[in-house]
């Protein structure tokens, strides 16, 4: 045991996670409102990639030429 705590990688693997576990506390911490509007913006995004790659595969040239013309009314 006293090998593996006398060991510089493990102290300087320590040092690293506390480092990153501060970093970690400080994004979380501090923008609560700012990181919850960011879930959301990517959960809109991610819905519209969803709609997106569901309707190419349906109708894929609309990807490109986009939707066919409607047809003209008639006439009675």
């Amino acid at each position: 045991m006293r090998a593996i705590l006398d060991d510089p990688n493990v102290t300087a693997s320590l040092a690293h996670l506390s480092q990153t576990l501060t970093r970690i506390d400080r994004i979380f911490g501090g923008g609560e409102a700012n990181l919850a509007v960011t879930f959301e913006n990517l959960r809109q995004i991610t819905d519209n990639l969803r709609d997106l790659t569901e309707d190419s595969k349906r109708y894929p040239a609309n990807v490109i030429f986009g939707e066919p013309p409607k047809p003209p009314e008639r006439i009675r």
